[in-house]
């Protein structure tokens, strides 16, 4: 049995796990619940939050069945999968399930007392430790089932901000929370991971988007050279993994946010992805193209050619759109997008606060 809790009036109900698909509504108060986007397997993350994206949270007290179902849809991971089956046995299982129904205060001390067991008890490094408990909690986090035993409350204090900041609920607090702190504006520089120099395109009240304009990478838009969209492409998968496994540490990539990205993909619509690492749109460039210094060389970005369609892809030239692009199979410098979470910012203020 599974139960739901309905974010509109609270009240609660079980059903039988096989019916789980056909609940539509509340029962009580008719609020529609909303369906589960598609999530796209582009990493070891998204490939366990798919699981419990598409099986619900209940899997994780059948562990044989949760790891069936992850190296089904995600064998390009196997020394992952590998790792995460010797490290996690039944009993390690339901203490991730726990901790899906846990409140943050709570959460934390678990979480500790789960990373210590598995370095003492399991010998697993640290470094894999504090993954594989960061890659469940973001995946509570972000699936978008109906939330089980939580009780939302509105203005809701940022956790881990300072106290000046702590009750900052308005659009913009974030932003001058690093002016005052860090000196961090838009169109700065700034170093994160093995990348010295990041551009600051923007700041919003979760993060802090940034880009590589001087990586030298170079990538086709789809290695096989077959028409497709941003969703389908190789250089989206190598993006949101051999990239990030290359340019930073476990410890550094639980500060990119997964950000919900559109893309246009034809004349009729768009489709919306979550992505730790991307290319700018066409739309992003003209926004935030005259922040860009270093920008006088082609490169990529994610948008299907308005002109020829889905067998090339928009490029970037002298800072702006060239919408005829270049066909897909064709290699092309690469400048990576990501959002580095705010709450980086914040342990580093507290850090150097104490």
């Amino acid at each position: 049995m599974i139960e739901f809790v309905c974010s509109s009036c609270g009240e609660s109900w079980s059903v039988k796990d096989e019916q789980v698909n056909k609940v539509l509504c509340c029962p009580f108060c008719a609020f529609e619940i909303p369906k589960p986007k598609e999530i796209i397997v582009t990493s070891f993350e998204t490939a366990i939050r798919k699981v419990i994206n598409d099986l619900s949270v209940e899997v994780l007290k059948e562990r044989k069945r949760f790891l069936a179902y992850l190296m089904d849809i995600g064998s390009q991971y196997k020394k992952e999968i590998h790792i995460l089956s010797k490290a996690c046995d039944e009993s390690a299982f339901q203490c991730l399930y726990n901790f899906s129904t846990m409140k943050s205060d709570e959460l934390s001390v678990e979480v500790a007392k789960f990373k210590k067991f598995l370095i003492e008890e399991e010998g697993i490094s640290e470094t894999w430790a504090i993954y594989i408990c960061d890659i469940f909690c973001s995946s509570f986090r972000n699936t978008n089932n109906l939330e089980v035993n939580e009780q939302k409350t509105e203005n809701s204090e940022l956790p881990q901000t300072p106290l000046k900041y702590k009750n900052q609920s308005q659009t913009g607090w974030f932003e001058n929370f690093l002016r005052e702190n860090f000196q961090i504006k838009k169109g700065d520089i700034f170093q994160f991971g093995k990348v010295s120099e990041w551009r600051v395109l923007d700041v919003f009240d979760d993060g802090i988007l940034l880009l590589d304009e001087k990586c030298s990478e170079q990538k086709p838009f789809n290695e096989t050279g077959k028409k497709c969209s941003w969703i389908d492409s190789s250089l989206r998968k190598w993006l949101n993994d051999d990239y990030l496994k290359k340019y930073f540490s476990l410890e550094e990539i639980k500060y990119i946010n997964n950000t919900t990205i559109k893309t246009v993909t034809d004349i009729c619509g768009e489709k919306e992805t979550i992505d730790r690492v991307f290319c700018l749109s066409d739309i992003e460039l003209n926004k935030y193209g005259s922040l860009i210094h270093f920008g006088y060389d082609s490169w990529l970005l994610r948008t299907t050619s308005s002109i020829n369609g889905p067998t090339h892809v928009m490029t970037c030239e002298n800072k702006k759109p060239y919408y005829w692009g270049c066909v897909v199979g064709y290699k092309q410098h690469i400048k990576p997008v990501l959002c580095v979470s705010y709450e980086f910012f914040i342990e580093k203020y507290v850090a150097a606060n104490k």
